[in-house]
């Protein structure tokens, strides 16, 4: 029997026909774990249900999710009814879910919040163990696998935003329960060999389950303890884990770890664009208010200048010196006319003078006489002469009017 060959498309129509007329596919019921639970902004979401072995893909429509109490999250075990459908395009089937209800906590989820209230009670947690992320750093460093499309991501955006910072890189596992082991090797080497101001863990988007070892208590004790600030950054915007809350920021993807732990080199020269523009206004406004007081000084200076006030004392002191001068000359002129008459009346005075006219001196014991009292008969005498002196004996004494 010759087979005919199919194109892909004819396959998946056949297949496709097939599932929609088997009644049992119409309505099946199906129970499992919840794991990727992923909104979109189309009207649907993406979810998928998983046993100890298998799992299927499920969508649910948001007329359907909205008529339904619960809330479906990661982790919960559901029973979905609905109804199997081939996305032809594609080659893949999905469970189209009509209703769904709750019939407990998946041991993944139960797992999930026994770690975290064991943490939250030693205070992992708490905001006061959380290091501030430096505004600037020198250096970053990443632990992710770079081979994954989040290395990328982050290293772009940093460049872009903030080139000056240097960045170094920790080529670990993130899938599977071995990586834990290395992400916490990274933590450590970066703790103790390399000099970084931030360190980013980061993952990109995957199935939850994979995602899973991001809620394991060893890598959250390892985070706890760095001494390093930690971003931890995986999946995507609706992942949440236990590492998330152990670290001390948390970024809803890895572009995001890039954007809190750098800032914006724009937003900077923009800054300093505006801190510069604000200095020059106050240096000029503080220049012309300095010049101000400058010439302000400059005529109280110039109107107190020593130079001047010497030239002006001086000038002064000559005049003073000049009028000294002048009265002391005036002075001495008038003591040299008053000498000089003094002179003329004391030579008028010279008894020399006089004894050139015919007078004479009488001396008697070298006293001079001036009476005829100061004498008696036979006194010795000297007459004293202009030109001469003359000794003399006293013979006779008359008295005027005698």
């Amino acid at each position: 029997m010759r087979i005919k060959t199919l194109t892909v498309t004819e396959l998946n129509n056949y297949i496709s026909k097939l599932l929609n007329t088997n009644p049992l596919l119409h309505n099946v019921s199906v129970s499992g774990e919840v794991f990727n639970f992923k909104k979109t902004s189309y009207g649907y979401s993406f979810f998928s249900l998983k046993d100890s072995s298998s799992k299927i893909n499920c969508i649910i429509f948001k007329s359907t999710e909205e008529n339904l109490e619960k809330e479906i999250i990661n982790g919960i075990s559901l029973k979905v009814n609905g109804q199997i459908k081939v996305y032809e395009k594609a080659g893949t089937y999905s469970l189209i879910v009509k209703e769904y209800i709750k019939v407990g906590d998946g041991e993944l989820y139960l797992e999930f919040l026994k770690i975290k209230d064991n943490l939250q009670k030693k205070g992992y947690f708490d905001v006061k163990h959380k290091k501030n992320i430096l505004k600037y750093p020198v250096s970053i460093g990443i632990i992710t696998s770079i081979e994954g499309a989040a290395i990328g991501d982050i290293i772009n955006t940093i460049n872009r935003r903030y080139p000056l910072v240097n960045i170094k890189v920790y080529d670990s596992k993130v899938q599977g329960k071995d990586s834990i082991f290395d992400i916490i090797k990274g933590i450590n080497y970066f703790d103790s060999k390399e000099n970084v101001d931030t360190l980013i863990i980061a993952r990109g988007g995957g199935a939850f389950d994979d995602l899973s070892i991001f809620n394991d208590e060893s890598l959250a004790k390892a985070i706890f303890s760095s001494n390093t600030p930690i971003v931890s950054a995986i999946g995507h915007e609706t992942d949440f884990f236990i590492s998330d809350l152990v670290a001390d920021a948390r970024a809803s993807t890895p572009t995001a770890a890039a954007e809190i732990t750098t800032p914006n080199i724009i937003d900077i020269l923009e800054e300093l664009d505006k801190k510069k523009k604000a200095l020059d206004k106050a240096i000029n406004e503080n220049l012309l208010k300095n010049l101000s007081l400058l010439n302000t000084s400059k005529l109280t200076l110039e109107k107190n200048n020593p130079v001047l006030k010497m030239e002006e004392r001086k000038a002064r002191i000559s005049g003073l010196l000049k009028t000294l001068i002048y009265s002391q000359n005036k002075i001495l002129q008038n003591k040299k006319f008053n000498l000089e008459n003094i002179g003329l009346k004391l030579n008028l005075l010279n008894p020399l003078n006089i004894l050139e006219q015919g007078y004479a001196v009488v001396q008697k014991e070298k006293k001079q006489i001036s009476s005829i009292k100061d004498i008696s008969i036979n006194d010795h005498i000297i007459v004293k002469l202009h030109d001469g002196d003359i000794k003399a004996n006293i013979t006779h004494i008359k008295k005027k009017n005698s």
